[in-house]
């Protein structure tokens, strides 16, 4: 994983590319929301890298980030209100963190689709991977306990992208294979770092429960096109 350094060099990567947009002139209503953008991510990496040293202690670490990632909704909230004040989109913008909020400490995460319609696949679209990370975030093989956890994020994209897969499903898989990336090479790590490569598979898999649903959700209105119940018939029905 990011090392504390690499980690406060993001942090700082994010401040400025935040403080860059608030300080343009004339800023528009684009450049406000990209910096609300900013802000949310660095307010969740935050939270990640905080939590991190206790990774390996137990369940304590996931209830630690859903507080954590709850507390951001309240914090987010005061500072869209004091950045987007006297704008039109301030309405729009509470919008978008309390739903962003909300779907990533849901327990349950189902695609569903709007007016009694049903996912059926995009026959257009190709699932797709792009690695391990979230938010416009993503590490390196170097930053991770073994470079074979790569191939299981990659796998785990896969399988979000795909219409009508089970998230839970998705998730256990991504789990086991994470996991088993370090016991398959245990034999050549010695304690310290086995139980380091364990806290790192931990740690992805926990980010990935708590921030997640927006990304399978997302994936999914990708991957599906929303069709009436009839017309799915009628389709069956021609063949």
């Amino acid at each position: 994983m990011l090392s504390r350094s690499q980690s406060r060099g993001l942090l700082s990567i994010l401040g400025r590319s935040e403080k860059t947009v608030l300080t343009e002139q004339n800023c528009s209503t684009v450049g406000v929301e990209l910096s609300f953008f900013a802000m949310m991510k660095t307010l969740i990496i935050l939270s990640l890298v905080l939590s991190y040293p206790f990774c390996i202690a137990g369940e304590s670490y996931f209830q630690s980030l859903y507080d954590s990632i709850s507390q951001a909704q309240k914090t987010l909230k005061e500072v869209a209100i004091n950045v987007n004040k006297g704008l039109k989109t301030l309405g729009h913008t509470l919008k978008f963190v309390e739903n962003f909020i909300d779907s990533t400490v849901d327990e349950d995460c189902i695609y569903t689709c709007k007016k009694g319609r049903i996912p059926v696949p995009n026959v257009n679209h190709i699932p797709d991977a792009n690695g391990c990370g979230s938010l416009g975030v993503f590490f390196d093989k170097d930053d991770l306990p073994r470079p074979e956890m790569v191939e299981c994020c990659n796998e785990h994209d896969i399988c979000y992208d795909t219409c009508n897969s089970d998230k839970e499903l998705c998730d256990s898989k991504f789990k086991a294979c994470l996991y088993n990336s370090c016991k398959s090479n245990e034999k050549l790590m010695d304690t310290f770092t086995f139980k380091t490569c364990k806290g790192g598979a931990k740690l992805l898999y926990t980010a990935t429960m708590a921030l997640g649903c927006a990304s399978y959700k997302d994936a999914q209105h990708n991957a599906c096109e929303c069709v009436d119940p009839k017309s799915k018939t009628n389709m069956r029905d021609e063949f």
